[in-house]
């Protein structure tokens, strides 16, 4: 184990010390720090520590490989469940085309909405790119509407139109943490496609420590987004 991570996992290291730490470390060693936090007992921490240094002497590989183990090592302590395909590396837009499935939590509004009603029919026969002429005039009527925003940016990124999927999502603002959850996501992803890697790591972590419908996953993808 590195020194900063061996020092702040130390039981003996105050909050102030641990603060000093977080603030400079590098992007992977930040991430682990935060999954780390999660182990609540010394038996925890210190079983993390002996299996970690026990696969580093058996293994005696690059320092990538370290990050790797021990990322896996505290998902497996703390979500309680095992991080595969450790082996299997893939670039960013095999790992997109991998986990990206298009937004289905939409419903129509009662009342009927001949936008979103021919919108979705559309979309559900996968014509994103006619779903989205008809979903941008819907969102004129409704500026604020989440879910719309969200099968918009799902339409956008079904044609590879990365950029405009960032921009709708970016205006999501909403206190439904499923809502919320689903926003972060697929902005984790539309970062992942453009190369993005900080930005869809933090939104990933975010996700593991927050989101009881994406953690598994977001911790899954994690995983292989660093150490691609």
């Amino acid at each position: 184990m590195s020194n900063k991570l061996e020092e702040y996992f130390d039981r003996n290291t105050d909050d102030a010390k641990k603060r000093q730490i977080s603030s400079n470390t590098s992007v992977d060693e930040e991430i682990l720090i935060k999954l780390g936090d999660s182990l609540r007992t010394d038996n925890e921490v210190q079983a993390f520590k002996t299996k970690l240094d026990a696969v580093i002497k058996q293994k005696k590989r690059r320092q990538w490989i370290y990050l790797k183990i021990a990322a896996s090592i505290v998902l497996i302590l703390s979500l309680g469940f095992l991080i595969i395909n450790i082996n299997d590396e893939l670039d960013q837009n095999d790992l997109f085309q991998a986990y990206y499935k298009p937004y289905d939590g939409y419903s129509v509004p009662r009342g009927g909405n001949d936008l979103w009603s021919d919108g979705i029919l559309l979309y559900e026969n996968r014509a994103f790119a006619d779903a989205i002429e008809l979903f941008n005039q819907a969102i004129i009527e409704n500026p604020n509407d989440s879910k719309l925003m969200l099968i918009l940016g799902s339409c956008y990124l079904s044609t590879n139109q990365v950029k405009q999927a960032e921009q709708i999502l970016m205006k999501i603002e909403d206190s439904n943490e499923l809502i919320v959850s689903n926003k972060k996501w697929y902005l984790a992803l539309t970062y992942l496609k453009q190369n993005k890697i900080d930005r869809s790591k933090k939104l990933l972590v975010e996700l593991v420590e927050t989101s009881p419908s994406y953690a598994k996953k977001a911790a899954i993808l994690l995983e292989e987004v660093i150490y691609q």
